[in-house]
This record gives structure tokens, sequence and C-alpha cells, in this order.
């Protein structure tokens, strides 16, 4: 069990120190949640925009 922290310090010491996170860090998984919730913001906000403009289109008309 000693491992397992020792691992997971490590892990997060290499972070600290050179921005990169190995395959098994717990903040890897932190990260990539972060950015999906980004990437899906993103997207949400593109389709909100187009949709106005559309809108704005359709009244024209």
């Amino acid at each position: 069990m000693g491992d397992g922290t020792k691992k997971k310090k490590k892990c997060c010491e290499a972070y600290l120190k050179k921005g990169t996170m190995c395959s098994n860090c717990p903040l890897q998984a932190e990260e990539d949640k972060k950015d999906k919730k980004d990437k899906k913001d993103k997207k949400d906000k593109k389709k909100e925009k187009k949709e106005k403009k559309d809108k704005k289109k359709s009244i024209k008309k």
C-alpha cells in the first residue's frame, strides 16, 4: 500500500517540476474533465451564436 502513495506523490512532484503528468496520475483525470467541459461550453456558445444569427436572418426576410 505504501508504494501507491509514493507513486502518487512522485507523479505530483513531476507535475509541479516539469508540468507533465504520468499516465496514471489523478491530476490527469481532473485535467481531462476540465478540457471536456471547456470544449462543451465552446460548442454550446457557437451553437447559440449560430441560432441567433439564423433568427436574425429569418426576421429580415
